[in-house]
């Protein structure tokens, strides 16, 4: 294993980041849990009750949770990526870094690497939390789990969980060449936040048809229920934009004087 890679890895690992990490994803899992489960977790009986129980025997009922919290895994890695190359420019540390190992390709990639792997990893512990609770509820309400159980849908369930690390790391890689092309992760995440909070949903409420080439949109459509067909090539799009950007950033910090 690179000395790189684990030196940034040791940045990354943090016992201060990993618990904002997991306490703000596993609240999130909580309180859509929460908001989904409730009559059952509260027995409140009647329709409601009986409702929530047909409702959440259906095969995807095991994975709604994390799949529907996409978003907020996005808009989080955002801001761990961002933060974590802007804090080289804001310290200077840059300099240091590129004097230890001169290969700056070398470097970036086994930066974004430890970064990837961070996010992948959180995203596992996520992914494992929400299951477990989410049985451990139906045991509770008395939910009929059969459906949730099979072999085909628990390899379905897998399937979303590597579509959701593989959709993370494209906004992480997004992040990571914003940054370096403007210098700054506190713009980078604002930007990506505005966007995403705010423009694309005016965007795509004012012109549906304009949903088709939106960045958070294709992606959804990747995590969520992605098949090869004529939509293919708006994702393909949108991935190649990030690419681009991604490139970009890292040709300008690979070409910059920082050791001046």
């Amino acid at each position: 294993m690179s000395n790189i890679f684990l030196a940034e890895s040791k940045k990354i690992w943090k016992p201060k980041i990993v618990v904002w990490y997991l306490g703000i994803t596993f609240s999130f899992v909580l309180l859509w849990i929460w908001a989904k489960y409730k009559p059952i977790i509260l027995h409140s009986g009647g329709t409601s009750f009986q409702q929530a129980i047909a409702d959440n025997q259906k095969a995807e009922g095991l994975s709604t949770a994390f799949v529907n919290l996409t978003p907020y895994f996005y808009m989080i890695t955002v801001a761990i990526f961002a933060s974590n190359f802007s804090r080289e420019y804001s310290l200077h540390t840059w300099k240091n870094i590129f004097i230890y190992q001169p290969q700056r390709v070398k470097v970036i990639f086994q930066k974004c690497l430890a970064l990837i792997t961070f996010s992948s990893l959180i995203i596992l512990f996520n992914f494992i939390f929400s299951l477990l609770v989410t049985l451990s509820i139906a045991g509770y309400g008395g939910i009929n789990t059969n459906k949730w159980l099979t072999p085909k849908n628990l390899l379905h369930i897998l399937d979303g969980e590597i579509r959701v690390t593989l959709a993370t790391a494209f906004f992480g890689m997004l992040a990571i060449g914003l940054t370096s092309l403007i210098g700054s992760g506190k713009w980078t995440i604002a930007g990506v936040f505005l966007w995403l909070l705010v423009g694309e949903p005016l965007i795509t409420h004012f012109f549906p048809k304009a949903e088709k080439f939106t960045i958070n949109s294709n992606i959804d459509s990747f995590v969520m229920d992605f098949k090869w067909g004529a939509s293919t090539w708006g994702l393909m799009l949108v991935i190649g934009l990030i690419g681009s950007i991604f490139a970009l950033g890292n040709r300008k910090l690979i070409s910059q004087d920082i050791l001046g």
